[in-house]
């Protein structure tokens, strides 16, 4: 299922053993756009101390009030997680450290590290964090730019698939150039993000995005919704592009 990571927001965590904290953000990689990371705030245990929870631990989403996410996850392994300053990006060390607490196979495969896991300080270089994991609030108020180089909006909230944590689609607001239309942008679709100059750009014409069909938040996204939006953009559906590529 698709859902805001707006949503996700607030969220009591509820672990095996009672409630530990609650999902205080975010994070994703603009690289591979899939959610690496939520960021729980623990709450009364641990007063404003936030921790990192892989989301391949959440057994289920509640977003009826009060909204909630189940974790098979002790809530003393979910308060022992590696602390992580919010809205920033996560250092390697602190990765590694995640996964040898949590002691789960890592998201990039047990041979194959994206990036050093460990960089020895004696070695006279810093341990630097991963360039590609981001906060999506970070993203929230992003400019959006066509393929011509035309502002479009800014970027109003995450979609994502509940199934596999992939990143599907940014919501665009249009407001800046149509008053009140909103318009999903898939993340295949995006050509580049500009961290420093806080904008992003779409592999799209602005005359497209102009008659795309509007979504409207709070809605479900569903497969009829997703097949109009790829026809409109003449675009090939990304469950078919995947049966696709398994299939060779």
């Amino acid at each position: 299922m698709l859902r805001e990571t707006k949503m996700l927001e607030g969220c009591l965590v509820r672990a095996e053993d009672g409630p530990a904290g609650r999902v205080a953000g975010v994070l994703f990689d603009d690289e591979g756009w899939t959610v690496r990371y939520l960021v729980v705030d623990t709450g009364g245990r641990l007063p404003g101390e936030r921790v990192l929870m892989l989301p391949d631990f959440v057994e289920g989403v509640n977003e009826a009030m009060p909204a909630s996410i189940e974790v098979g996850l002790a809530r003393e392994q979910v308060w022992g997680s590696p602390p992580v300053e919010a809205d920033r990006p996560v250092s390697a060390r602190q990765e590694a450290d995640h996964y040898a607490y949590l002691a789960a196979a890592p998201y990039w495969g047990v041979s194959v590290p994206v990036f050093p896991l460990y960089v020895d300080p004696e070695a006279g270089q810093e341990e630097g964090g991963d360039p590609h994991l981001r906060s999506a609030k970070e993203v929230r108020g992003y400019a959006v730019l066509s393929g011509e180089g035309r502002s479009v909006g800014h970027v109003e909230n995450i979609v994502y698939d509940d199934t596999d944590w992939a990143v599907r689609y940014l919501i665009v607001d249009t407001r800046d150039w149509l008053p009140g239309k909103k318009v999903p942008v898939s993340a295949d679709w995006v050509l580049g993000v500009s961290w420093s100059e806080a904008q992003i750009e779409a592999d799209l014409t602005a005359e497209e995005m102009h008659t795309a069909p509007a979504w409207e938040p709070g809605t479900v996204m569903d497969r009829r919704y997703e097949t109009e939006l790829h026809a409109h953009y003449g675009r090939t559906l990304y469950w078919v592009r995947r049966q696709d590529d398994s299939d060779r």
